[in-house]
């Protein structure tokens, strides 16, 4: 490994989407923290910094000497900005994933999509609004299954406001799909896309919602591909070029955090239903009883394959201001020099199949 020794590092910047993550695991247990003890390198919550330009690199990735694990949508469309980032690792992690109803809708399958009117939310500003390109993505795949396209139905747009999730002990705050039930009980639309255990919570909190089709329990991994599937861990390019070891040592955290929440399954669905705003209940049945398994970072080529569909879908849908190499942006060296240390086998698969 090649290092410059003159490249003295006292901080590195981390963030995390508040999704199941090992990144969140790894700062919770102090593991992340610990593993830079000895180097006296300080790492740093970029969603936690008072400075609105830092927390806004957890969208455009433009604070040096960050890391990133969360959702590949705002990855995806910095690098397609020309931003110097490095793919070092994929996640997959199974989650709750459908479109929600009213039972007066009629809407009780895929099948029953034609020519109804979906809610899609949009913001409209600057930033990527990944809100927008999850729930259409979400809608395509939905409407795939029953073999209709979004030429089936009406899109309904519903304005949103920019997003502003702030970090506070650990976890983030948010309220969720408000804009979008708002104008479901107007009667704007019948049915808007929603994930995860904040989906659940919704519906918990609303009982006459119901979901479509969860995404989830389909057999075809491309149905089950949006933001947080498969989900990059992203690094600035300066870093590992001139700094390969601390990367290396990144994701030997990540891993032992991986390997941590497989020992403590109950602390670590405690850990993500605070990550993700939720209760343990709604995190277990979002994410799966195997979401401590699934925090292991990979480099399953099928993963590498499902993250090119993803990209194509954002570029065909005008998500991302031009093509992304994947092959130029994906480098593979330090995790799997990260399992061979941590005597992983690297062929390990996040990926099996549709979750029950």
């Amino acid at each position: 490994m090649s290092v410059d020794s003159s490249t003295d590092v006292d901080t590195i910047w981390y963030t995390r989407c508040p999704v199941p993550t090992a990144s969140g695991i790894a700062i919770d247990t102090g593991i992340l923290s610990g593993t830079f003890a000895p180097e006296h390198v300080a790492v740093t919550s970029i969603r936690a910094s008072d400075d609105p330009a830092v927390r806004e690199s957890h969208f455009d990735h433009s604070q040096e000497r960050s890391f990133r694990e969360g959702g590949n949508i705002p990855p995806l469309h910095a690098r397609s900005l020309g931003k110097d980032t490095r793919v070092v690792g994929l996640t997959w992690v199974e989650e709750f994933q459908s479109l929600l109803t009213l039972p007066e809708s009629g809407i009780a399958g895929p099948e029953d999509l034609r020519g109804r009117r979906i809610l899609v939310p949009g913001h409209g500003g600057e930033r990527i609004d990944f809100e927008r390109a999850m729930a259409l993505r979400g809608l395509e795949a939905t409407l795939d299954v029953a073999g209709l396209t979004l030429d089936d139905v009406e899109i309904v747009d519903v304005r949103t406001q920019v997003g502003n999730l702030v970090e506070r002990q650990g976890s983030y705050e948010h309220d969720h799909y408000r804009f979008e039930l708002a104008a479901l009980h107007a009667g704007d639309g019948e049915a808007f896309y929603a994930k995860g255990a904040p989906a659940l919570e919704t519906i918990a909190r609303r009982e006459l919602l119901q979901p479509v089709f969860d995404l989830a329990t389909s057999p075809d991994p491309r149905h089950r591909v949006n933001n947080g599937t498969p989900r990059p861990i992203t690094v600035s390019a300066e870093l590992l070029e001139t700094r390969p070891d601390l990367v290396q040592r990144y994701l030997a955290a990540l891993i032992d955090a991986a390997l941590w929440a497989r020992e403590h399954e109950d602390r670590a669905f405690e850990i993500l239903a605070a990550e993700t705003g939720a209760s343990v209940a709604s995190a277990r049945t979002a994410y799966g009883a195997s979401a401590p398994q699934r925090l292991l970072p990979s480099w399953d080529p099928r993963l590498v394959e499902l993250l090119g569909f993803q990209k194509d879908f954002l570029l065909r849908h005008g998500f991302l201001a031009g093509d992304v190499d994947l092959d130029a942006w994906l480098v593979k060296e330090p995790l799997l020099a990260a399992f061979a240390d941590a005597g992983i086998d690297p062929t390990t698969s996040p990926l099996n199949g549709a979750s029950s």
